[in-house]
């Protein structure tokens, strides 16, 4: 059977996911999953359950990882201030960013920013 495009019933690809999740989920101007799901006729349930099954993870979920990765390596690798990389990284405030970054990587950004062992320089 051939899938339709505008077929809301349909799940999405693998390929879509992915290519949402490499490009549109993530940073401050990340692209919503429903608004996404719309611009490619899919409901947003059916990209949630198929982002779940294809990732292991639920689309916000991964979207406060990669946030929180990202955050981490700014954190890391510069001294901009912690509420500036919050924002910068799609974060409410700086409170919820330190959050994730605890999650992430057992510490708050503050230790990473104070001892950073990974540094060469």
């Amino acid at each position: 059977m051939k899938r339709k495009w505008n077929d809301p019933d349909r799940e999405p690809t693998e390929e879509e996911l992915a290519a949402w999740a490499d490009g549109e989920a993530t940073g401050p101007d990340a692209c919503r999953l429903d608004a996404w799901a719309a611009r490619h006729g899919l409901a947003p349930a059916s990209v949630s359950r198929g982002f779940g099954r294809t990732f292991g993870v639920t689309p916000a979920a991964f979207r406060l990882e990669a946030r929180a990765r990202l955050a981490f390596e700014r954190i890391v690798s510069g001294a901009q201030p912690l509420a500036d990389v919050a924002q910068a990284t799609g974060f409410a405030d700086q409170a919820h960013m330190s959050r994730a970054v605890r999650a992430l990587t057992g510490a708050p950004p503050a230790a990473w920013r104070g001892s950073n062992r990974f540094k060469t320089r």
